[in-house]
């Protein structure tokens, strides 16, 4: 054999060799940034799958693969409500779900994050002490007790509302047998009426920063006159001929309903459940039984008011009744909240075989009951937040308890603070 050919046997060889050995690190399998790696993540797990956060919390998720490798890429569906940095840092922004992603190129897992609202609470809470004795105008936010008055008259608070970052309250302040329609902010307080007669300030709602609130006002002679104002300036609803109350106000696209109840002055005197708009009066009963309307809400075109007539539980729907309670047992309605497709109703019924309240709400036929009945509870109002129901009123829990301000979240009872000894209801919740 010629050198040459010798040469090209080995060169060969070499090759072949070459090309049938195996590396045992060459696996064929690339990471995320392309690199070579002996083995893939298949496996992905958080710390937690569901959170549940407040507005401002923030929380370091954890993140475990099958092989250790942390090489995680992290994301937030609504970075709107809740962010999450590049290493899991979690913080929550304002109420509302998201999904947080943990993931690989092979393997992802997600947490379920839920914010809670700030939830405020308006309402009085009424004491004795040495120098004062009757009831303070008062707010609780995330169950933190803020008094809105100082202890030389009594004043009673009933409605709230937020807008801009700022809370509105609408209530009243006493002055002997007189008292003046009024509303707070963190830093400010207006009366809408002079106190000259009896008035209250019923509800309160914000639209662009004009400020609307109803209510009533009752001079010594004379029948109660149902109102409302905007920005101050005082829009009477009725005329005094007969009693009449509205309760709730509502703005909606510019306009101005009001909801309440109005004697209709005819033998017997009935009171005839109604409502305004634009001071345009739309009549829901016939005066057959006493009625009245306590809450209404718009939604799009629709008209929702919510009251009793006679001792059944109603709602209307742009006039249209419908009944929630039979009627055999006493029952009140005092609020409506539409979620969707679902309408809440929200009062009391008489129940148990006893004389006393119990605090129920319906949602579209079907009844929850709060409490047994066997002493005074109701509910005020009611509100729905990511499926969640919040409720407020007072519950009184045996003879010789007093009666106190609560709220429910799903049926769960919070207990709002008092001063020691004394007592309270809660009349009105917002959610922010």
């Amino acid at each position: 054999m010629t050198p040459t050919k010798y040469l090209f046997v080995m060169v060969l060889t070499v090759m072949i060799f070459n090309a049938c050995s195996t590396d045992p690190s060459d696996t064929g399998l690339v990471d995320c940034n392309g690199n070579q790696v002996e083995t893939l993540v298949t496996e992905i797990e958080l710390d937690q799958s569901r959170i549940n956060l407040k507005k401002g919390d923030v929380l370091l998720l954890s993140v475990t693969t099958d092989i250790g490798d942390d090489s995680v890429t992290w994301v937030s569906d609504s970075p709107e409500i809740a962010q999450v940095d590049n290493q899991g840092e979690v913080t929550a922004l304002k109420s509302g779900s998201a999904i947080i992603t943990a993931k690989t190129c092979n393997a992802e897992t997600t947490a379920t994050l839920s914010i809670d609202p700030d939830i405020y609470i308006t309402g009085s809470e009424i004491m004795t002490t040495e120098s004062f004795s009757g009831s303070l105008a008062t707010y609780w936010k995330n169950g933190k007790k803020v008094t809105l008055s100082n202890l030389e008259q009594s004043s009673n608070a009933h409605s709230i509302f937020k807008e801009e970052g700022t809370l509105y309250v609408a209530g009243q302040q006493r002055f002997g047998l007189s008292s003046q329609a009024k509303y707070w902010t963190q830093d400010s307080e207006t009366s809408l009426t002079s106190g000259e007669g009896y008035a209250i300030a019923r509800s309160i709602f914000v639209d662009g920063g004009d400020v609307y609130v109803t209510g009533t006002e009752k001079f010594s002679s004379g029948n109660t006159i149902a109102k409302y104002w905007i920005n101050g300036q005082e829009f009477p609803l009725t005329d005094g001929s007969n009693r009449a109350f509205v309760s709730s106000i509502y703005v909606a696209n510019g306009d101005v309903y009001v909801a309440g109840t109005e004697q209709n002055g005819a033998t017997p005197n009935r009171y005839v459940a109604k409502y305004w708009k634009n001071n345009q009066e739309f009549i829901l009963t016939d005066g057959t039984d006493d009625a009245g309307v306590r809450d209404i809400v718009v939604i799009g075109n629709d008209v929702y008011v919510a009251g009793t007539e006679g001792s059944v539980v109603k709602y209307w729907k742009n006039g249209e009744a419908v009944s929630l309670s039979d009627g055999f047992e006493s029952a009140a309605a005092h609020s409506i909240h539409i979620d969707g497709d679902d309408i809440y109703v929200a009062g009391y019924e008489y129940g148990n075989g006893s004389f006393q309240e119990a605090a129920v709400y319906w949602k579209n036929d079907e009844k929850f009951v709060l409490t047994n009945g066997v002493y005074r509870s109701y509910i005020a109002d009611i509100t729905v937040h990511n499926g969640n129901v919040y409720a407020v009123g007072a519950v009184q829990d045996s003879s010789s308890e007093p009666e106190l301000p609560v709220y429910w979240k799903d049926g769960e009872r919070n207990t709002l603070p008092v001063v020691s000894g004394g007592r309270g209801n809660a009349d009105s919740i917002f959610l922010d």
